[in-house]
């Protein structure tokens, strides 16, 4: 396990090119997996905070009386304080991620002890996608998942980097993309179907209609 802070950054991974911890929760049919760290939105307000709070200290330390030394004492911790915190939450968001696979939604969080929690996706039975106007500026959107249990280890993902594109990714692979070729043989109906061959169809002067392969693939109402 690293201990040092290595970015993820948020994209589709190579099972082979994901984190070697997470690696270990991985089944042999997960090939690829879409997330890494979550929006960097969310170290927005621990950076405003240190700011605001360092520059602050320093004003006050400026102008602290000689008779107080202990005020000039207890600025400089706050202004230790501040810095800590930010590099103890950049850490966290560094080490907590998050990866969507073909079979389940993965995430890993905590830096001493590490807690991995999922949602195989087939017991996901609702999901919705949020995009508030601060995130639409940004550029993250927030997953709200529900599944058939009643204790949910994963409820709410936020935020998470490239919505639009995340969101499609999830839907794909939930109700699946591809469209499955279908050679007709001997196929009577009396509605109208919609269909896609390697071929095309050629009516006979006996009235009869006949497949023929040398066609491009093309898909027609008949």
């Amino acid at each position: 396990m690293a201990v040092l802070p290595q970015r993820w950054p948020w994209s589709i991974r190579d099972s082979k090119d994901l984190p070697t911890e997470l690696q270990r929760y991985l089944a042999d049919t997960e090939i690829n997996a879409l997330g890494g760290q979550v929006h960097e939105a969310v170290m927005l307000e621990p950076v405003v905070t240190t700011t605001v709070g360092v520059i602050g200290c320093l004003y006050f330390m400026s102008r602290v009386p000689p008779n107080l030394p202990q005020l000039g004492d207890f600025l400089v911790i706050t202004m230790l304080v501040f810095l800590g915190r930010l590099g103890f939450l950049y850490w966290e968001w560094n080490r907590n991620l998050i990866f969507i696979t073909g079979k389940r939604i993965i995430q890993v969080r905590g830096i001493i002890t590490r807690r991995v929690e999922m949602m195989p996706l087939s017991k996901l039975t609702d999901m919705s996608y949020i995009r508030t106007p601060f995130g639409s500026v940004l550029g993250y959107g927030t997953f709200r998942v529900e599944s058939a249990g009643q204790d949910q280890a994963l409820s709410r993902l936020s935020p998470i980097p490239d919505p639009d594109d995340s969101y499609r990714y999830v839907q794909n692979l939930l109700f699946g993309r591809a469209i499955t070729d279908v050679r007709l043989v001997d196929v009577t109906t009396h509605k109208k179907v919609n269909v896609r061959w390697n071929g095309r169809v050629r009516n006979m002067s006996s009235g009869d209609s006949t497949i023929e392969e040398d066609g491009p693939p093309d898909a027609k109402w008949w």
